[in-house]
């Protein structure tokens, strides 16, 4: 690694500084919420309820990017994935799978063969569906508990980081679902699957969206300020840090989750003191059903490797 590359890692690791343009123009946008260094691994599991929890959450005035003031140790944040045990996430594999089978029509539109990867795999779901039509699926995902759920679907699962992976540069498409607000480095991460994938292979990826309506309207009440969400992206900074990593942004679109009515009223229980005043009677009333969950805060974005 040359100088260069040096400096540049050592003033994207700078807290005084932007991550992405190394502008030194930072405000504190959001407030300490009493959030701390999370030492609970489930609090980084995918259906965490730590909402509104979090330490400083600054904002570069220069482009716009949103962050955690105190990006946590790479080492560390790693381990305590690798610790993250979700069986919610179980109990909602059925709408996992309708929500993968939407996404899977939106791929579609762009490829529908050959070799898949998917970064954060979690429990194989995705992979399933991928699998299903007819892509050559394997997996990426650091939770021990997680990877073992998708091994027992039948899949090939590397329990390891991307840059510990003996891979070949082979995929034609890499897919990776509401995973990196989560990195602590997420330019290496995107410079890895720049390398893993084909030329003009594809890459999709979903995230939260800190330009969208509903989270400027909601501000400091936004439920997905959590501590385990490092980077907050708009739709023009993560087309900014894809085009640094040799990636060409294709379309930029909504991303809608399916949940049901049961994790929905849990959600509101969490979310808000309204929420919480909801009668536990209220579930049994309105029975479960599968809701189609989009407010305008998740994205999906499509990307070309150059």
């Amino acid at each position: 690694m040359d100088s260069s590359q040096n400096l540049k890692i050592a003033k994207q690791q700078n807290k005084d500084s932007c991550y992405l343009c190394h502008s030194t123009n930072l405000r504190v946008k959001f407030p300490s919420t009493q959030g701390g260094q999370l030492t609970d691994s489930n609090s980084y599991c995918c259906t965490s309820f730590g909402h509104n929890n979090h330490k400083d959450i600054i904002e570069c005035l220069n482009c716009g990017l949103i962050a955690l003031k105190d990006i946590p140790d790479r080492f560390e944040l790693e381990q305590m994935y690798k610790q993250v045990h979700d069986p919610l996430y179980v109990e909602e594999k059925k709408n996992r799978y309708f929500t993968f089978n939407r996404v899977m029509k939106d791929i579609r539109k762009y490829t529908d063969s050959g070799k898949l990867l998917d970064v954060g795999c979690y429990c194989g779901y995705f992979l399933d569906v991928a699998q299903e039509k007819g892509f050559d699926v394997q997996g990426v995902e650091l939770s021990e508990w997680a990877s073992s759920q998708a091994r027992q679907l039948g899949h090939v699962v590397h329990n390891d980081t991307l840059s510990n992976l003996d891979l070949e540069s082979h995929f034609d498409i890499i897919t990776m679902w509401d995973v990196i607000e989560h990195f602590s480095n997420p330019s290496d991460e995107l410079r890895e699957i720049n390398r893993l994938l084909k030329r003009g292979g594809y890459f999709f990826l979903s995230t939260i969206n800190a330009g969208s309506l509903v989270a400027r309207l909601m501000g400091p009440r936004w439920p997905w300020l959590m501590d385990m969400h490092i980077f907050y992206f708009n739709k023009d900074t993560i087309t900014k840090i894809l085009k640094e990593q040799g990636f060409s942004v294709v379309h930029i679109q909504n991303y809608t989750h399916y949940i049901s009515s049961k994790y929905l009223i849990k959600k509101l229980t969490h979310i808000s003191r309204l929420g919480a005043l909801a009668p536990k009677a209220l579930q049994g009333i309105i029975g479960e059903f599968s809701i189609p969950f989009n407010l305008g805060d998740n994205m999906m974005v499509v990307a070309k490797k150059l």
